[in-house]
């Protein structure tokens, strides 16, 4: 549900900065955009969802255009050629963010850190983004078309087979060696965060850009089942649910082994992040599937697991929930609630926290305030926006998100209020 939205985050306009007056000089750091740091223990993470393009310099972006090899689009180099570098620091300054959390888009999928303009790209972004202030955490997609639309990318990888034995092109969401690429981005980000000065976190996106592959019954998935249960599934069914069902053990495959697979991935992920820097704040998007809360469905099971397998009980995961996105303040804290409490019935209140997801469409500006106190006063870490582009004037509507009831300054001006407040 992001993808779309991910796209406008290049297109943040030369008028953002210019109506402001020129803020400094290209690719330096806008003076003022330094939130008014804190030592206080109860201070809350006032986070904004972001991208690398929107924090580089002039110099970062126009290396990576240029770059020989190519490794970006063309779509993605033109629109690169328009970014205002100042226009993302100042905007998250204006509005009083603490803490971006910044994907690494358009790098997905690519061998960006072999790459020196790619490899630049994001230290750039980090570097800049430290300097003005704010702490960062960076961001990888993983089931999008860059990684998996291409099975052959990965040595012995099937394509998924789903339980009525359809077929999608895509490399199944449970291989192992597509989790390696997972890891070795991951550990990558982590390097290159200690190069730059030091980020606070790494997040992970694991909704699905293409099919929806959350439970496979490819070859090598069902050759894990047999050696984690025992048992004997044949790898050639026509329609893989009939036998098991047949033999009474579709929960075990399909419950049991998918929360054990998923959890040994985010094991391994976390393990070789915190083998570079233990101190890194880890995190997934997502614990419901916004327009299918509370279905129990494979998405959702997913989702949980993965940010329980981020976490420990000396350093628990963030959850950071999308379904939180439009509510009011009771609706913000009933969620809050439900959350501990699946949480509580998965024995892991120990092992993850919440920190939920806004944003500004549908609602009033005003309803921020409300949203802040539940914040403030409940035991989460913060809150993050999404996104930082929903917040400029240049990006345009999606219909089926719909869009700002209010005029935009009215909502900076209120998230600079409820963020100095949650700040301090």
């Amino acid at each position: 549900m992001r993808l779309l939205s991910i796209l406008t985050i290049v297109i943040l306009v030369l008028s953002l900065g210019a109506r402001e007056g020129d803020p400094g000089a290209p690719g330096e750091p806008v003076p003022s955009a330094k939130p008014q740091a804190t030592t206080e223990t109860h201070a809350k993470v006032t986070g904004v969802y972001t991208s690398i393009l929107e924090f580089a310099s002039r110099r970062a972006l126009d290396d990576a255009i240029k770059s020989d090899p190519s490794f970006l689009m063309d779509k993605h180099k033109k629109a690169m050629a328009t970014i205002d570098d100042q226009a993302g620091l100042k905007l998250a300054h204006d509005a009083g963010f603490n803490t971006l959390f910044m994907t690494i888009y358009p790098l997905w999928g690519r061998d960006w850190y072999d790459i020196p303009a790619g490899r630049e790209l994001v230290r750039d972004a980090i570097k800049r983004s430290r300097d003005s202030g704010f702490k960062v955490h960076l961001g990888l997609s993983l089931f999008n078309a860059w990684f998996c639309q291409d099975p052959s990318k990965y040595k012995g990888a099937s394509r998924t087979i789903q339980c009525d034995g359809t077929r999608p092109t895509w490399v199944c969401f449970f291989d192992d060696e597509l989790w390696k690429t997972y890891i070795k981005n991951a550990t990558e980000m982590a390097q290159i965060g200690k190069e730059a000065g030091g980020v606070q976190g790494l997040f992970v996106d694991p909704e699905a850009y293409g099919p929806e592959e959350y439970l496979c019954f490819c070859p090598n998935c069902i050759t894990k089942f047999n050696a984690y249960a025992h048992e004997q599934m044949p790898t050639n069914l026509v329609k893989p649910d009939a036998w098991l069902h047949a033999h009474n053990l579709w929960d075990k495959y399909t419950k049991d082994w998918h929360d054990h697979e998923v959890l040994r991935h985010a094991n391994d992920l976390r393990d070789a992040v915190h083998a570079i820097d233990p101190h890194l704040q880890l995190s997934s998007l997502l614990w419901d599937y916004p327009v299918a809360v509370g279905t129990g469905d494979a998405r959702q099971q997913y989702f949980r697991m993965l940010a329980v397998g981020l976490g420990t009980t000396e350093q628990p995961a963030w959850t950071l929930p999308e379904h939180t996105y439009y509510s009011d303040a009771a609706d913000l804290a009933r969620i809050i609630n439900q959350i501990n409490t699946d949480l509580g019935a998965l024995h892991a209140r120990d092992k993850v926290k919440i920190l939920p997801g806004l944003r500004i469409l549908r609602q009033p500006a005003a309803t921020l305030a409300d949203r802040a106190k539940v914040i403030h006063d409940t035991d989460v870490p913060g809150y993050w926006l999404y996104e930082l582009a929903d917040l400029s004037p240049s990006k345009g509507i999606i219909d089926f998100e719909g869009a700002a009831v209010d005029p935009l300054p009215d909502y900076i001006n209120a998230l600079h209020e409820m963020n100095e407040k949650l700040s301090k």
